[in-house]
């Protein structure tokens, strides 16, 4: 799989660097190594974990 690298880095919007959004991303991740797995797993734990109330 080929990956911009400018995909990854943080933006105003996303602060993907942050100790805490790295934290959160591992422990959602757990074992993961496969970037489907690890997509899912951070969708799920996002979905269920994050509390969102517009």
């Amino acid at each position: 799989m080929n990956i911009d690298p400018k995909w990854l880095e943080p933006t105003w919007f996303i602060d993907s660097d942050s100790k805490t959004v790295r934290r959160f991303a591992d422990a959602a991740c757990g074992d993961a190594k496969d970037p489907v797995d690890m997509a899912s797993a951070l969708f799920h734990a996002i979905r269920d974990e994050i509390r969102y109330n517009p």
